[in-house]
C-alpha cells in the first residue's frame, strides 16, 4: 500500500524528483521518487507552486551500473520493488539505458 506524504511549498526549499537511472548509477544512494501532484481545490489556498519539468535519458547503449565513486563503491544496494530487474547478480546481463527505457515503455503502453 502506498502512503502519500504532502510536501508543503516553502520559499527556502526546492523539491527534486530523481528517476530510476540515478538510483542505479548511485547504487541506491539516490532513490527514484514515486510521486504525484494534487492541486488543492480549496479557494483559500494562496501558496504559489512553480514546476520545472526536465526529462532526459542517457544514450541507449549506456550501461546501468554504478558510477565509480568512493562514496558508493561499497554501498549495499537495497532494491525497491521496481528495481528487482537491475543488479540481480554480477553474472547476469546488465541492462542498457535503451533496454530499460523500452522495458518501461512496454510496461505502460500498448502498441
Amino acid at each position: 500500500m502506498n502512503t502519500w506524504y504532502p510536501v508543503e511549498p516553502r520559499d527556502d526549499m526546492i523539491v527534486v524528483n530523481f528517476g530510476d537511472v540515478f538510483e542505479y548509477w548511485s547504487n541506491g544512494m539516490i532513490k527514484s521518487t514515486i510521486h504525484r501532484v494534487n492541486l488543492p481545490i480549496d479557494d483559500q489556498q494562496n501558496d504559489a507552486r512553480f514546476s520545472i519539468a526536465f526529462f532526459c535519458d542517457p544514450n541507449g547503449d549506456t550501461l546501468l551500473t554504478p558510477i565509480p565513486s568512493k562514496l558508493i563503491e561499497n554501498r549495499i544496494y537495497t532494491k525497491d520493488e521496481h528495481a528487482n530487474h537491475i543488479f540481480s547478480h554480477k553474472d547476469e546481463h546488465i541492462l542498457t539505458a535503451g533496454e530499460y527505457l523500452q522495458m518501461r515503455l512496454n510496461k505502460t503502453h500498448t502498441y
